[in-house]
């Protein structure tokens, strides 16, 4: 059978064939499996118990490792205005792990993501929008795993509120409008 380094502990029967008996090898401990940190065939060597007419008898489990990936989760703050700086290399923020996944837009936020190393924001509205990276490297029985970043779309384009401060006053002065 195979199974994935993420999956539960495997409960291995204490009878085999009818015959009494307990389990060891790589990851068993108690007649039970765990494949956390077993990774490729591993062979489990079922012992019968002693004064029984029988011998040892082996099999394996195929345990594959569950495809990961590491994002830099930094704070995204693209501007909605190219000439403020509306684009993202979204390919970059995968750091370690499975590089040959898949992005979306979860949100379906309206940013052109033709160019993951460019993925431009221009003229989207703004606000917060989820970007998800699916792995794509499990093996069966093992799931592709998935993970969520958030982009916060800033309005740069918004007119300046400066003002300038008035001339030198006097109290002599007439009033000030």
């Amino acid at each position: 059978p195979a199974m994935c380094a993420d999956d539960e502990v495997l409960n291995l029967p204490n009878m085999q064939g009818g015959f009494v008996g307990i389990w060891s090898g790589d990851g068993v401990a108690n007649n039970t499996f765990n494949p956390t940190g077993q990774i490729g065939i591993i062979t489990l060597d079922f012992i019968p118990d002693p004064g029984q007419c029988a011998v040892m008898n082996s099999t394996t489990i195929d345990v594959n490792e569950t495809p990961f990936a590491t994002l830099d989760m930094s704070n995204f703050n693209p501007c909605n205005s190219s000439a403020q700086g509306s684009t993202i290399d979204i390919s970059s923020l995968i750091v370690d792990g499975d590089m040959s996944g898949t992005w979306s837009d979860t949100d379906a936020s309206g940013a052109n993501t033709s160019d993951l190393s460019m993925v431009d924001f221009d003229g989207v509205t703004p606000g917060s929008y989820t970007f998800t990276y699916t792995t794509n490297s499990a093996v069966a029985p093992c799931s592709e795993q998935s993970y969520e970043i958030e982009v916060v779309v800033e309005d740069c384009m918004c007119p300046s509120t400066a003002t300038s401060p008035p001339s030198d006053l006097c109290n002599v002065d007439g009033i000030f409008d």
